[in-house]
């Protein structure tokens, strides 16, 4: 980016000034455009969801000025020019691991190299949790919200299937007791109860 900044030389020469008297100034003044030359300046507007199962995730940033895109650590992605105002870029595929020093910068078309974008950290994750029971509900039970215990490879977000459900929404990444309930209802009916997933 260039500023332009205007100044007036004085082409005659000086006049005396003398008591009493008041300053003479040349009329045959002309502007002088002195061009200063600033970095872009980038901003993350759009970080990557984390965690992403997506390989090639997006990534969008801002930059004040066009220039030449420069990626550094473990990303880099296929557009290499920035324009003015918001730029989404796709990372070249990834594999599974946690992104934590992937950089931009952006050199204008006067050289001038902006500071260091760090992308926000991300991990990819394109492995589903494995997840097995590990104490079935008694059978048959008079507990109408039996516990139910299973064991998860990763920590997420439970759903359900089925007739059952419960308040427990959260898995960790080792075993979880959860307290079963029925989806509409509430507490469980004496029933049979075969399509609990």
């Amino acid at each position: 980016m260039k500023t332009i900044i205007k100044l007036f030389p004085l082409l005659a020469i000086f006049h005396l000034f003398f008591a009493g008297c008041g300053e003479v100034r040349n009329s045959n003044e002309v502007p002088v455009d002195i061009e200063i030359e600033t970095a872009p300046a980038l901003a993350e507007v759009t970080a990557v969801p984390n965690p992403d199962k997506d390989t090639s995730p997006n990534y969008t940033f801002s930059s004040t000025e066009v220039g030449t895109i420069e990626y550094g650590g473990s990303c880099s992605a296929g557009i290499t020019s920035a324009a003015v105002g918001s730029n989404t870029i796709t990372l070249n595929a990834l594999s599974e691991a946690t992104y934590s020093n992937c950089t931009i910068k952006v050199t204008d078309t006067f050289g001038n190299v902006s500071e260091t974008l760090t992308i926000s950290p991300f991990e990819v994750d394109t492995t589903a949790p494995t997840v097995r029971e590990v104490t079935a509900v008694t059978d048959p039970t008079n507990d109408t919200t039996p516990e139910f215990v299973f064991s998860s490879t990763e920590a997420g977000t439970i759903t359900f299937q089925g007739l059952c459900s419960s308040s427990t929404t959260s898995a960790v990444a080792s075993s979880n007791t959860i307290a079963l309930t029925n989806t509409s209802l509430g507490n469980l009916a004496e029933d049979n109860y075969t399509n609990c997933k």
